[in-house]
């Protein structure tokens, strides 16, 4: 049975990425920072034993300029025109079509995401017809299934605390059991950056985001963005 695990990304141009970030984070910093989370997520991803990696970009980003600043990805594929339903409908759809017996769709707004989660959602879609991760504001961070459902997608209030409640409803309607692998957070606001920052200081994950972070953290505990480091990490940089 083949599995394919897709990643919905934007191109990281200043302006275009994480502007719920800005302010505090400057559009510049911004963009660095989203490149750093797609790159280390794309690494972690990529231990996944028998599972097929892309990437799905929106109509206004290049997958040439893509390809070459992550060159570990192998594949590139469209998300197309419309809003998030249509372009995950989309996707799902092209995936089956090619033959993919289990799909799952992950963010890239949240680079520390717990592989076993990822692992349960796949162990889940070989038992049921779906399976996700919720986030804690009310939306979620990847979603499975093990057969084709556009109409999962349909009519759902994006970027609203509603996402989840809306399409658990509608997965009910469908007669899709969506098993919950985990709950996680995205990187959207100052309280999430500073998350973040204290889970990665902890955990050792993500290099990329880590040493952005270390780099700018003289500027960011200035600006208020993160809390001032204890005096013994100070004396470990």
């Amino acid at each position: 049975m083949r599995s394919s695990l897709l990643i919905f990304a934007k191109e990281p141009l200043a302006g275009f990425v994480k502007t719920r970030l800005v302010p505090p984070l400057t559009p510049l910093e911004a963009a660095e920072l989203a490149g750093a989370f797609l790159g280390d997520l794309l690494d972690r991803v990529s231990f996944f034993p028998e599972v097929e990696v892309r990437v799905a970009l929106p109509p206004d980003s290049s997958p040439e300029r893509m390809a070459a600043r992550f060159p570990q990805v192998r594949r590139w594929v469209a998300q197309g025109e419309g809003d998030l339903g249509e372009r995950l409908a989309r996707v799902f759809e092209a995936r089956f079509g090619d033959g993919a017996d289990r799909v799952l769709v992950i963010g890239s707004d949240h680079p520390n995401l717990p592989l076993p989660m990822l692992e349960r959602c796949f162990e889940s879609l070989r038992r049921t017809t779906g399976a996700w991760i919720l986030t804690q504001d009310g939306g979620y961070a990847a979603i499975g299934l093990s057969r084709r459902a556009p109409r999962l997608f349909e009519r759902i209030p994006w970027s609203t605390g509603r996402v989840a409640d809306v399409t658990r409803a509608r997965a009910v309607e469908l007669g899709i059991e969506l098993d919950e692998a985990g709950t996680w957070y995205d990187v959207d606001r100052s309280e999430d950056l500073r998350r973040l920052d204290a889970d990665l200081a902890e955990s050792g994950e993500c290099p990329r985001t880590r040493a952005l972070l270390l780099a700018w953290r003289p500027s960011f505990e200035n600006r208020g963005i993160l809390p001032p480091a204890p005096p013994f990490e100070r004396r470990n940089e």
